[in-house]
């Protein structure tokens, strides 16, 4: 699933979830990403910026982020609709992450990407153990 909607209407089947749009959403939102730079503590994630033209249509772009073993608690920064990359500072050594955009629109639509999952290096360089 590409996008999150605020107006989703939501029905439960014994083994499925069936999902009903009450919107369709507009394929100059989605962002591509161009690139990962990924570091002991750190990773950078490049995308195609939004078209001029666009960006006044975007609240913001929502970046969510979390690590894999917790999966219950997502990250999440709200940066202008003109940027096209991102770092993540902080990161634990050997972990497992999971990074996605969202464009906001002015009409409460966020349009999602697909996830990335990446690990990051266990030394930083120039550091042997």
């Amino acid at each position: 699933m590409c996008a999150f909607l605020n107006r989703i209407v939501f029905s439960e089947c014994n083994f499925c979830v069936l999902l009903f749009f009450t919107e369709s959403i507009d394929p100059r939102f989605k962002l591509l990403f161009n690139g990962l730079a990924i570091e002991s503590t750190s990773m950078t994630i490049t995308w195609q910026p939004l078209a001029l033209a666009l960006q006044g249509q975007v609240v913001c772009i929502e970046v969510f982020w979390q690590t894999i073993s917790e999966e219950e608690v997502v990250y999440k920064d709200c940066i202008p609709a003109h940027s096209h990359e991102y770092t993540l500072r902080s990161l634990t050594p050997g972990t497992m992450y999971s990074i996605w955009l969202g464009v906001t629109l002015v009409t409460e639509v966020t349009v999602l990407t697909q996830r990335v999952h990446f690990v990051t290096s266990l030394h930083s360089p120039g550091i042997r153990s």
